[in-house]
């Protein structure tokens, strides 16, 4: 069963190196001028460049209790505010990181992940499916997909979902077309051959 670790799923390292945390994390000035426009205090600003920050980097939202310590103390150190754990947990949990979702995902040119979304991944799977059958390949494939159409992506196990049933499918569809050309004499030597007759 693959992991997201076998994948190309992003993940946030929980050591960053200081370039990354430089090229990565660090809010650029119009992306301070927009934290501005849309909070009303610090710690607020905060935890939004926070959510911007690591959604531009992974592709979807996480909770930000979820962020590694060294990209936090970052972030606090580049906007030089201050901010508690008490203050990322609500944050998590306020109906302000759902209004800030939308505008992080307008100002990232990210659709959400819905019905179209869905469609995107099942079309590049069952292209895929046609010449990979590795689970990590074609979970690959449509993670390269949704992001070159610039789609939310969705959770890990959305995507392996999705890659084990069109998998599935097309292994089915193969086996009754294999099934078909093979006459009543050939069947019949094959389920000697296997030891079922």
């Amino acid at each position: 069963m693959p992991s997201p670790e076998d994948t190309a799923y992003p993940r946030l390292k929980s050591n960053p190196t200081e370039k990354d945390l430089l090229r990565l994390y660090t809010p650029t000035l119009e992306e301070l001028a927009l934290a501005r426009r849309v909070t009303r205090n610090a710690a607020t600003r905060l935890n939004f460049l926070m959510l911007l920050k690591t959604f531009q980097r992974l592709g979807y939202g996480i909770a930000l209790a979820h962020v590694p310590a060294k990209i936090i103390r970052h972030l606090v150190t580049s906007t030089q505010s201050p901010i508690t754990q008490q203050d990322l947990s609500q944050y998590d949990a306020s109906a302000t990181r759902k209004r800030h979702l939308p505008i992080v995902r307008d100002y990232l040119q990210m659709t959400v992940f819905g019905q179209k979304a869905h469609e995107t991944m099942i079309q590049a799977l069952e292209m895929a499916v046609t010449a990979k059958h590795d689970l990590v390949d074609l979970i690959n494939i449509a993670i390269e997909e949704l992001v070159r159409q610039c789609f939310e992506l969705p959770g890990f196990s959305t995507l392996e979902r999705a890659a084990r049933t069109v998998r599935k499918v097309h292994s089915k569809q193969l086996y009754q077309q294999v099934s078909e050309a093979l006459t009543s004499a050939e069947r019949q030597q094959l389920v000697r051959f296997l030891g079922r007759g």
